[in-house]
């Protein structure tokens, strides 16, 4: 039941925000905070955003490409978030149950791609002209329902004239599924940034073994998804987690600290054991982050405590050092 107010919640919360915005937007009083960042920053907090939504459904949400290089735009970067995840959005409402999503990354020489294709009921050629006007929506199906008021495309196309950029859709037919193109221009890296910052040179071409230990499937799938250039393993028990331990062989382990068989510090303890490979590398999940509880971790021999819910910028920094 709590899942349940807390989804609605969400939901009601996106409708708001985009009606306020597109409010905004035709009195132009949208003010972007521009800077110059990686476009992989706004599709991680995007996926992250819907994955809890796309686990529900049982989509399959798959980056299609790795991220070989950073791609630096000139933005703001929570409203290109904002626009990735209207589309994402609009791909797991449209795609019914069991569905494959995919998110594939391109870029030519002034410009980068971010698409978002289904295989969801696709849409007739008469209505794409018309898919980014307000309150237009694509028309339901017996076994698809539409939620929302049709505004979070026309947010978005207005959100991307805004950045100099185009957001796009096409389909082959009903049926065929459906793709959103998002373009940007792009631009140079930031005077601080170098080949190995955390913006995507080389320090992060390095794949680990990661595995994911944590009860809330809703909290372990997003995080799984955000570290998809590293090879990863999940686990909802402190069983299962040594199960897949003893094979796997884990580099890093993210352990939430509260699992329905034994506690995180046992885990711990006899996953050390079991990883014969090397001192994997512990990462604590926990929602207590008092001083006493970031002491009992690091006795018990964690390397890091984070406090849920854990900011995907700060595991990919702890990954990448």
């Amino acid at each position: 039941m709590q899942g349940l107010v807390e989804r609605h919640a969400t939901h009601l919360s996106r409708l708001i925000g985009d009606l306020l915005d597109l409010s905004r937007i035709t009195a132009g009083k949208i003010t972007l905070r521009m800077e110059v960042f990686s476009i992989w920053t706004a599709i991680d907090h995007a996926i992250e955003i819907n994955a809890p939504a796309a686990a529900q459904h049982v989509h399959r949400l798959e980056v299609t490409n790795p991220r070989s290089a950073a791609l630096f735009v000139h933005g703001d970067p929570t409203r290109v978030t904002q626009v990735l995840a209207n589309l994402l959005d609009n791909a797991v409402k449209y795609t019914d149950d069991g569905g494959h999503i995919r998110l594939g990354v391109a870029r030519d020489d002034v410009h980068v791609t971010v698409t978002v294709e289904d295989n969801g009921i696709g849409m007739d050629a008469a209505t794409i002209p018309s898919l980014f006007d307000i309150f237009e929506q694509a028309p339901a199906t017996p076994r698809t329902t539409r939620t929302g008021l049709g505004i979070g495309l026309s947010v978005a196309r207005a959100l991307m004239t805004m950045h100099g950029g185009t957001v796009a859709a096409a389909s082959d037919g009903p049926g065929k599924g459906s793709r959103f193109i998002m373009r940007l221009p792009l631009c140079d890296a930031p005077a601080h940034a170098s080949t190995g910052s955390a913006t995507g040179g080389t320090a992060t071409a390095r794949s680990y073994r990661v595995s994911i230990v944590d009860d809330n499937h809703d909290a372990a799938l997003p995080l799984a998804m955000i570290l998809d250039q590293h090879e990863v393993r999940t686990a909802t028990s402190g069983e299962a987690a040594l199960n897949i331990a003893r094979d796997f062989q884990p580099d890093a382990i993210l352990l939430d600290l509260g699992l329905p068989d034994m506690s995180g510090y046992e885990v711990a303890l006899r996953l050390r054991e079991l990883v014969t490979s090397g001192r994997p590398l512990l990462i604590a999940l926990t929602g207590y982050g008092q001083p006493e509880d970031r002491a009992r971790t690091r006795e018990a021999g964690f390397d890091f405590h984070l406090v849920k819910p854990a900011r995907p910028d700060e595991i990919l920094n702890l990954l990448r050092q």
